[in-house]
């Protein structure tokens, strides 16, 4: 069972998947649980073991009446997969952060973890959530509110649909278009452990104020990721690595024609296909934080199996 603090959690963001992970782990550990809502219960959430509390990022009264009385703040709120378009990035990724962290500083609040995305950068000026995030963590560390600041890989579920596809793809003789080099890291964490890694945040001393990367392990390239679908699909998977400039017209397109679920799918792979960063050391992460994650190469090869089965 995870070792938590004494005091009262909130977190927010409590019904997407990350933050319903977070809550049903600490409600499991015995924790204090506040959860912040728009409205009425969620069937994701608990239903004993959790105090509801209905506010919103745009109202900063709400956010002081969260926050009272809170030890520990985890905020999984995110908007990447926004679809109306870049106000709502703003308002939500960089001010609705920015009063969150306000009110936690303004109640006293003795840590506040928060995920961002890895790549989290004000360099990417045609991605507006990379940007309100990066503008987000600056106030953070800024505050004066002691802080963890995860940035995770591609967040992933444990149905392996994703990898499933990919070796029907292959399989098929599909040509799999992939946009940047075979060297990258593809750095993927399952949802489960992004969760774990956020409540022990605020007990482990390598996490005070930073910011961390978060992947999975092994470390896997484009390469030696393809290479391992292919094996399992039995055929050479058939990669073209691409130019990042290749994304540039179809994703001014879509922004001219407010079609924002694919501005910002494109957008996010435009990002991963320009970085230029490593696969994180969850090694060492794993090892600080008492996590043993999952083999992601075990995992692909039993989903793929488990897969032909069904």
């Amino acid at each position: 069972m995870t070792t938590i603090h004494e005091g009262t959690y909130l977190v927010t963001g409590a019904t997407g998947r990350t933050g319903s992970q977070v809550i049903q782990k600490l409600v499991q550990a015995g924790a204090r649980v506040r959860a912040l809502i728009h409205s009425t219960q969620p069937e994701s959430l608990p239903g004993e073991g959790v105090e509801l509390v209905q506010g919103d990022y745009q109202d900063n009264d709400s956010l002081l009446q969260a926050c009272e009385g809170v030890d520990w703040v985890i905020a999984t709120v995110g908007a990447q997969a926004a679809t109306r378009g870049a106000d709502l990035v703003e308002k939500v990724e960089f001010q609705g952060n920015v009063n969150l962290i306000d009110a936690a500083k303004s109640r006293g609040v003795q840590h506040l973890t928060l995920i961002t995305v890895r790549g989290a950068d004000t360099a990417w000026a045609f991605n507006p959530v990379y940007v309100a995030k990066a503008r987000a963590e600056q106030h953070l560390v800024e505050s004066g509110v002691p802080y963890t600041i995860f940035r995770p890989g591609g967040i992933i579920d444990t149905s392996g649909r994703n990898f499933s596809a990919a070796v029907e793809r292959v399989r098929k003789g599909e040509a799999i278009r992939v946009y940047g080099g075979p060297d990258q890291p593809v750095v993927l964490i399952f949802v489960d452990e992004l969760a774990e890694f956020c409540i022990r945040a605020h007990i482990v001393p390598e996490s005070q104020n930073r910011i961390l990367e978060l992947g999975g392990l092994p470390p896997f390239t484009r390469a030696e990721y393809w290479k391992l679908i292919g094996e399992i699909a039995g055929r050479e998977a058939q990669v073209q690595y691409l130019s990042p400039d290749d994304l540039v017209p179809a994703r001014q397109e879509a922004e001219k024609a407010e079609d924002w679920g694919r501005f910002f799918n494109l957008a996010r792979e435009e990002v991963a296909a320009r970085s230029q960063g490593t696969a994180p050391d969850m090694g060492a992460l794993g090892r600080a934080f008492s996590i043993e994650q999952r083999d992601l190469e075990t995992f692909i090869r039993s989903t793929a199996v488990q897969a032909r089965n069904d």
